[in-house]
């Protein structure tokens, strides 16, 4: 084996190949991974009764491990959709003409902070994905920071395009769409999600 145990993942865990030696390693060095661990078809008996048995042991189940290392991944995955919904319409705007008119649609990131804001998501995205797979107390820490900004940043940038909806100016008048209700829902749900992140490290 020259991949180091404890660099395996989930996802590396499917890979049917991986030989008994192999998944005794990462149960050794990925506590975390036990879950994953029981349900390879090559895991030996004799070692699915020693992870039954130190679950036991510690009062918690391999599913209970294995429903940790799947809550690790929500706040990237949070994160991501939170990136994809700054692409998403966010306001309309209506031009009224003496025969027809026009409509623009605006996304949360298409001004001036839209480029900020998406880099912001992409880092939570990355620290997260880091985080899951290496869990440690001081980058969750980090992470929670960060994510704690951006989420205000994105619900402040919502706001100002809810308070903008219904304003009508030189025959323009804007409409709000969804994006600002799906980004403000994101990003409490991101800060829950780190502080829970975090929280679940330190046991």
């Amino acid at each position: 084996m020259s991949q180091d145990p404890a660099s395996f993942t989930a996802q590396d865990l499917t890979n049917p190949s991986l030989d008994a030696h192999t998944l005794r390693s990462i149960a050794i060095a990925r506590p975390d991974l036990h879950f994953a661990v029981l349900q390879h078809p090559n895991t030996p008996p004799q070692l699915a009764e020693d992870i039954r048995r130190l679950s036991s042991s510690n009062g918690r189940s391999p599913q209970q491990t294995g429903g940790r290392a799947i809550a690790r991944l929500l706040l990237p995955g949070l994160a991501f959709a939170a990136l994809l919904v700054t692409f998403a319409p966010a306001m309309t705007a209506t031009k009224s003409g003496l025969f027809d008119s026009t409509t623009t649609s605006f996304a949360l990131g298409d001004l001036g902070y839209g480029m900020p804001l998406r880099a912001g998501c992409a880092l939570v995205v990355i620290l997260g994905l880091a985080a899951a797979a290496r869990p440690k107390a001081w980058l969750y820490s980090i992470l929670s920071i960060i994510t704690f900004l951006i989420s205000l940043a994105l619900g402040a940038i919502s706001w100002m395009f809810i308070g903008m909806d219904g304003h009508s100016s030189d025959g323009v008048t804007m409409s709000l769409a969804y994006g600002p209700f799906a980004a403000i829902t994101l990003a409490a749900a991101m800060i829950v999600a780190a502080f829970i992140g975090l929280g679940r490290v330190k046991q």
